[in-house]
């Protein structure tokens, strides 16, 4: 099976079936194409500290103006972040005291859709063999 790069438009997901060689059957298959441009590290060192500057402002504030279908991937791009200066802990932390702090009641913490729930989701994903931080403390 091939599937020419060329031929792929960013940002368009494909969902179709496609021939495996041999006429062996088919094989359904649904990608996107990302093209993303990662700078060196250095780049982004102003960047890292001021995200972790004065209790997590900026991207807390960046992550609440994120629309929904982006917050998947820019709480896993935070979390990367936060990861590469050992402050994701810190900051799953941090979210979930706001959650806390922000919640009418029981019932809506920890909905499928917050950041919190995403965060601590892709921290488990990204990081599986880190130990779990302690949220209650």
């Amino acid at each position: 099976m091939t599937i020419s790069l060329a031929s792929l438009s960013s940002h368009v997901e494909i969902d179709q079936w496609y021939p495996l060689s041999g006429g062996t059957g088919k094989l359904k298959v649904r990608f996107d194409l990302e093209e993303e441009l990662i700078l060196p590290l250095q780049s982004y060192k102003s960047l890292m500290e001021l995200s972790i500057a004065k209790g997590f402002e900026i991207p807390v504030a960046l992550l609440q103006s994120t629309a929904n279908q982006d917050r998947t991937q820019f709480s896993q791009t935070v979390l990367k972040v936060m990861e590469s200066k050992g402050k994701a802990f810190d900051f799953l932390v941090h979210l979930v005291k706001i959650d806390v702090d922000s919640a009418s009641e029981s019932a809506v913490l920890f909905r499928v859709n917050t950041f919190t729930t995403k965060g601590i989701l892709i921290f488990f994903l990204l990081f599986p063999s880190k130990n779990p931080p302690n949220f209650i403390s």
